[in-house]
């Protein structure tokens, strides 16, 4: 950007010995991505808008997404922080946050494509365990597994109240006992 900046003003202002600065009262946010213009400070040169960030290609109309703002949702998918944490850890490090809505739009955009390649990967673990089976000339059908369960509610707080786990949703995940990695194979989320 700068580099086109400087050539530009020289061109239009060949003469002008003023300082290029960002032009703040033009800039845009776009969640975590900003857009900038430069400006001269003695001349009255001002650039076009710059965007400071990469673009992902898209094939639907409008403006294509930043792919800063797509890699951050996909790092929270897999992470236990939510969009609420994020936010409280941009402020707390003065740092200008996301908006609520951009960001859950964003989510909502790159959430099924994240599940749709948790479950190619998952698969792909299963047919792994199966060739390995398959090698050491076991049944590839028959797979040791070990499994757990994680509640959206602790166990504890239901104590005195009911035997079972006081959850609402639960989140069961199923690993292969097969190999050394104890890779997981599937998950099966429950409400």
């Amino acid at each position: 950007m700068w580099n086109e900046v400087f050539r530009e003003h020289q061109n239009v202002s060949p003469h002008c010995n003023g300082i290029l600065e960002w032009d703040l009262s033009l800039e845009e946010k776009w969640r975590s991505a900003w857009r900038e213009c430069a400006k001269c400070t003695k001349c009255t040169y001002r650039s076009k808008m710059f965007n400071l960030y990469e673009e992902f290609a898209s094939i639907k109309r409008g403006r294509r997404a930043a792919k800063i703002n797509l890699g951050l949702q996909v790092g929270l998918h897999h992470t236990p922080i939510s969009t609420a944490s994020y936010r409280k850890i941009c402020m707390a490090s003065n740092k200008l946050p996301p908006s609520v809505s951009g960001m859950q739009h964003t989510a909502n955009a790159i959430s099924e494509k994240v599940e749709e390649e948790n479950m190619r990967d998952l698969q792909r673990q299963r047919e792994k365990i199966k060739r390995i089976k398959k090698i050491r000339g076991e049944n590839p059908d028959v797979v040791n597994i070990q499994s757990d369960c994680v509640y959206n509610n602790a166990i504890y707080s239901g104590i005195g109240k009911t035997p079972f786990p006081p959850a609402t949703q639960c989140a069961y995940t199923v690993a292969e006992n097969e190999t050394y990695k104890h890779s997981i194979i599937n998950r099966l989320p429950k409400s």
